[in-house]
């Protein structure tokens, strides 16, 4: 039978050797490829899409669908392209097309958007928009890329 002290300390020596044992196992297990699906997904980015690099565009998306969940698939997609979504959620009317509308000088930009979003008109803003840079209104027209594997 074996001393009470040593019975700790042969356990954590155990545990220590199984945790260093999964770890050596984890490193040495071979990479799975990339799906097909996220190399489409990738391959679907058009440079002209994404934001201007070194920028940060501040952009509100708001659904004026009776679809829900729209502005947070809206959102998901800017994001993938590089902008800063800083609120979505419902908004008023139901217009049939999908708006986009900047601020003041800020056009390029909206015309990146819309080619992110796949759709939509764009318009400039006589005055600057509050907090944001482009304010987006999804229209009817609007369909959402497919359904991706976040929660």
């Amino acid at each position: 039978m074996m001393p009470r002290a040593i019975v700790p300390g042969a356990a954590g020596l155990v545990a220590l050797l199984l945790v260093g044992a999964g770890v050596a196992v984890m490193m040495r297990a071979p990479q799975t490829p990339e799906s097909e699906t996220a190399v489409a997904a990738r391959a679907e980015f058009n440079s002209a899409a994404l934001a201007p690099a070194g920028s940060r565009v501040r952009v509100r998306v708001l659904n004026s669908t009776d679809r829900s969940g729209l502005a947070r698939r809206a959102t998901q997609r800017l994001r993938d392209h590089g902008y800063d979504v800083v609120d979505y959620g419902n908004g008023p009317g139901r217009p049939s097309t999908t708006q986009v509308q900047t601020s003041p000088g800020m056009r390029a930009i909206g015309e990146r958007v819309v080619l992110a979003l796949g759709g939509g008109s764009v318009t400039e803003a006589e005055a600057p928009l509050p907090y944001v840079d482009v304010l987006v209104v999804l229209g009817a027209d609007w369909q959402p890329p497919p359904q991706s594997l976040r929660p």
